[in-house]
């Protein structure tokens, strides 16, 4: 080849490496969208029966319900072991190896309609950043999980347990 030739592809091939690189990244990041665009779901059931489905997808997605309240709607769940088998496939992306747990806190609101609300937010709780200078620290740092594949997950069970109580009743 001569360097003519070369001195044209080179440029194209960068180009073109760079164009590849973009678009990598944007299809990684297209189930990071704006999270608040997707973790509410309005249901047509009671309060009652989507507090019931909400605490049995909880639980059947390997969550430990630590808190909850059905006159107030709220729901605070832990999902406890993230490094065991299927932890992978259910948080795609979840840094397992840094983080003690994920947090799910739920809140559910009587529509006026008669339907409820479900709004979910998931968090990953990390463990108290090491002491300096001989404080202690023992306060946990969260952040919210941002791939919007977690939250239509959990809501699309929610969903399911209720079509189960309504063919079951």
């Amino acid at each position: 080849m001569s360097s003519v030739s070369l001195k044209y592809i080179t440029p194209s091939l960068l180009l073109l490496l760079t164009a590849f690189v973009f678009a990598a990244c944007s299809a990684t990041n297209a189930a990071r969208v704006d999270v608040s665009e997707v973790n509410n779901a309005t249901f047509e059931n009671d309060s009652y029966d989507v507090f019931q489905a909400t605490l049995s997808a909880l639980n059947q997605n390997g969550f430990v319900v630590r808190r909850s309240n059905s006159s107030d709607g709220m729901i605070e769940a832990d999902f406890i072991n993230p490094g065991s088998t299927g932890s992978e496939e259910r948080f795609f992306g979840y840094s397992s190896s840094l983080s003690r747990h994920v947090r799910a806190e739920l809140s559910l609101i009587p529509t006026l309609d008669g339907g409820t609300r479900v709004s979910l937010n998931l968090f990953e709780v990390f463990p108290p950043a090491p002491a300096q200078y001989g404080s202690i620290n023992t306060a946990n740092t969260q952040r919210r999980m941002r791939d919007v594949r977690f939250y239509e997950g959990l809501l699309r069970h929610i969903e399911e347990r209720l079509e189960e109580r309504n063919t079951s009743s």
